[in-house]
């Protein structure tokens, strides 16, 4: 179940980028937990404010009312910039200018319900029951004290119900009060005070160290069953040392040089597209960017590996490093069921050179991208920066 930290890098991981953004559509899937409360129609044309959070929940200003938003047990959201067509558990898209930003929640306990201000049903309703911000600055431990000693459920269970102070769900409250020394079952009411502000300060670093490091959701979601988690003692016994005896080296690894490259594609009559995909020589050149590399080195993907001269393997070394480490800063490329774990899209693709641009000018001559297939993928080149 998504908590405070996982609410809150959900927030950051798009606030910045819609902000300012004027809505173009909306789209509802199946019906969640509350009904949004307005037309779809109605939203058009708004202008997106900066999102905020409180407790659980999103608040995402739009025009002169706003969307309040919540992940229920299993839900995420997610800007993205090519969105594609809804999946089976997409429920909702606000679709703007400068992305898409789509809900998805297999058990449609979460909610998207739009509310005239913060203060005004169902808005106040909603938020009416829920304690302190562990981060406000003015919420001290004599408060927190004060509102415990109201209270005879234990400590854990009052952590949770989320009226005395928001954020510390499961995870969260057992490590704080692992950290405070605080037995889970001990009623409330007995904790002392220097207790409470050692239980104030603990959930404060704890939440906080939540939210340094993404909050704590590590599930894999892979719709054509291709991927794989493997147990292994160690790397250098099987099956993780035969599933990576033959990997290639790190395109970051030192030793990934030009020379290297040279040495290894000598006799190779393969195309050095094909070469580079197979995954031998170096690692990590997938489709997209094998394409952006031979692009970036002036090679054509349909040269034999084996007749590459030394300087342009020296080219094509420091393209594979380059590409990659752009990839890596833009968070990779989704063109249809990537996330990273925080549920964010990457964003490569819409820098691409060369890859899906198939009939539009070359970035860097005009001449028209081509597309061609090698091995049942597509290799899109530029016929003239791009030479055998």
């Amino acid at each position: 179940m998504p908590e405070l930290p996982e609410v809150e890098t959900t927030r950051r991981s798009f606030a910045q980028r819609i902000a300012g953004a004027t809505v173009t559509d909306v789209r509802l899937g199946k019906p969640l937990r509350w009904p949004l409360g307005c037309t779809p129609a109605s939203l058009r044309g708004r202008r997106v404010g900066q999102a905020t959070r409180r407790g659980k929940y999103l608040w995402l200003p739009v025009g002169e009312g706003g969307l309040l938003l919540h992940l229920g047990m299993s839900g995420s959201l997610a800007l993205l910039a090519a969105p594609g067509e809804p999946g089976p558990h997409d429920h909702f898209d606000l679709a703007t200018d400068r992305g898409t930003l789509r809900l998805t929640d297999p058990r449609r306990f979460g909610a998207v319900v739009y509310t005239a201000a913060l203060d005004q049903p169902p808005a106040a309703r909603l938020l009416a029951r829920l304690g302190a911000e562990p981060f406000d600055t003015d919420y001290t431990a004599q408060a927190l004290h004060r509102a415990l000693r109201r209270r005879r459920a234990p400590i854990k269970a009052v952590l949770l119900a989320g009226d005395v102070v928001v954020g510390a769900g499961n995870i969260y409250a057992c490590e704080a009060l692992h950290r405070a020394a605080i037995h889970p079952s001990t009623r409330s009411d007995r904790i002392s005070a220097p207790r409470a502000a050692a239980l104030l300060g603990a959930l404060r670093t704890t939440l906080a160290r939540a939210l340094a490091l993404g909050g704590s959701t590590l599930r894999l979601t892979d719709p054509r069953r291709f991927g794989a988690v493997l147990w292994s003692r160690s790397l250098d016994v099987p099956p993780a040392a035969t599933r990576l005896g033959g990997l290639g080296l790190e395109p970051f690894d030192p030793a990934f040089t030009g020379e290297y490259l040279h040495r290894a594609l000598r006799g190779r009559r393969v195309a050095i597209k094909q070469a580079l995909l197979a995954g031998d020589i170096v690692v990590g050149a997938g489709n997209i960017y094998a394409c952006e590399a031979l692009f970036r080195a002036g090679i054509a993907p349909r040269t034999a590996a084996g007749r590459v001269s030394r300087p342009r393997c020296e080219r094509l070394a420091e393209a594979v490093r380059h590409i990659l480490a752009q990839a890596l800063d833009l968070g990779g490329s989704t063109l249809r069921d990537y996330r990273d774990a925080h549920g964010m899209a990457g964003s490569f693709q819409q820098h691409a050179a060369v890859y899906g641009r198939e009939g539009q000018p070359c970035r860097t001559c005009g001449t028209p991208v081509r597309r061609i297939v090698q091995g049942q993928r597509s290799s899109f080149f530029c016929p003239h920066c791009q030479r055998r």
